[in-house]
């Protein structure tokens, strides 16, 4: 049974189903065993264990467990719990409309780009889908720091260091209204919250992989809204063509026609005048002044 599925752009199909202890104890195991995964606090557990463990949260009405798939490819642990029926109720003062969540992400051999930068937004969006849940409340290990920076990456606000026995971990916290603002239906996809750059990585929101705070793929447009009567009118009316034809210029390093460069605005260049026929024959200037000399010599001898 599919409790969850969701397109991610880049990467496939999102989908969450319940964690079957009998069926997914060695996959599991496979994954809490690996020194990448040592802050899951289960590296020394047998496969029996890890199913004994998952067959106990399989048994609450309060806690719950998810395997992650990407187009049907498992990927990692989605677990989720109610603060006030939690040990954790005794570490913080749990408020109404609190929620909590654990996730563990192992794509193993797949190739996977931006994994958590897609999935760990759609998780949120699946825990927000329930209008009774008003904040998140998440708790990593304090020698966790890549969990720690990848929740604030996500908008999750650090809170105290508490002692749960097991290990020494760090509170974060996402209320809904910064992950989904109220106006956010009203600003452009990829628009943060306000007063916040947009969350996730810039490369990606450039690229239109991944949202923005709070906008997924798929979400309707807000309504438009329509122009008055008056303001039609004038935009029917108006003489300025509504779009500008492109224009493709040569570029620099293009070679250059041969022949006279013609701009658009240059007359054409005009033919040379041809040679007439009954031009007048003149002497060369040389011949002329000898004459004159000699004709000067001659009348002085005179």
């Amino acid at each position: 049974m599919i409790a969850y599925a969701e397109k991610l752009p880049g990467l496939g199909e999102l989908t969450l189903i319940p964690l079957d202890p009998a069926a997914h104890a060695s996959l599991v195991h496979g994954w809490v065993v690996r020194p990448r995964n040592r802050f899951w606090g289960m590296g020394g557990h047998t496969v029996d264990q890890v199913r004994e463990i998952y067959e106990f949260v399989a048994g609450l009405s309060t806690h719950h467990a998810y395997l992650i798939r990407i187009d049907e490819a498992p990927i990692g642990i989605f677990q989720t719990y109610e603060p006030e029926h939690d040990p954790i109720a005794e570490c913080y003062p749990v408020q109404p409309g609190d929620f909590g969540l654990h996730l563990l992400l192992d794509g193993g051999d797949l190739v996977l780009p931006h994994l958590s930068t897609l999935v760990i937004p759609a998780l949120l969006r699946y825990a927000f889908a329930d209008p009774v849940h008003r904040r998140l409340i998440a708790e990593p290990d304090i020698r966790n720091s890549k969990a720690i920076r990848r929740f604030e990456r996500h908008g999750f606000e650090l809170g105290p260091e508490i002692d749960l026995g097991r290990k020494r971990a760090r509170l974060t916290f996402l209320t809904r209204s910064r992950f989904w603002p109220p106006d956010a239906r009203l600003r452009r996809p990829g628009a943060g919250a306000v007063g916040r750059p947009p969350l996730g990585r810039p490369s990606l929101i450039r690229q239109g992989v991944m949202p923005g705070h709070g906008w997924y793929p798929g979400m309707p447009e807000p309504a438009v809204r329509s122009r008055s009567a008056s303001q039609d009118r004038k935009y029917r009316a108006s003489p300025r063509p509504r779009c500008t034809p492109h224009v493709v210029r040569p570029k620099k390093n293009s070679m250059k026609p041969s022949g006279p460069r013609q701009t658009r605005k240059s007359a054409p260049v005009a033919s040379p005048r041809p040679a007439t026929t009954t031009a007048r024959m003149t002497r060369p200037r040389k011949a002329q002044q000898t004459m004159v000399s000699h004709r000067a010599l001659n009348a002085m001898m005179r």
